[in-house]
């Protein structure tokens, strides 16, 4: 992540980056890489199967099943107005009207 940082890049693509870390350090790298992406106001797609760690550092999300994309909005939108089924199973709690 350094490397690819270090060069001051417009736009960078993460996939899943923080996987096979324990939580504890997931939850630092994760503040930290969102703090840096902010500070140096660098665009990111964050891929991720992991939804907490999704909503903790996007500003929007998408929700994709089975390549596609099923909803897109700030992490509280997709929370509590999920557009679907899917997309409210998928995030577990959400309440679907």
């Amino acid at each position: 992540m350094a490397r690819a940082l270090a060069l001051n890049p417009q736009a960078i693509l993460f996939d899943e980056p923080l996987s096979n870390r324990d939580d504890k350090l997931r939850e630092v790298l994760r503040d930290e890489l969102q703090t840096l992406l902010k500070k140096l106001r660098i665009t990111a797609v964050y891929v991720t199967h992991d939804q907490l760690e999704a909503f903790a550092i996007s500003d929007r999300t998408a929700i994709m099943r089975q390549g596609r994309i099923s909803q897109v909005g700030s992490p509280e939108k997709i929370y509590r107005e999920p557009v679907d089924s899917f997309v409210a199973t998928f995030i577990g709690e959400g309440s679907l009207v």
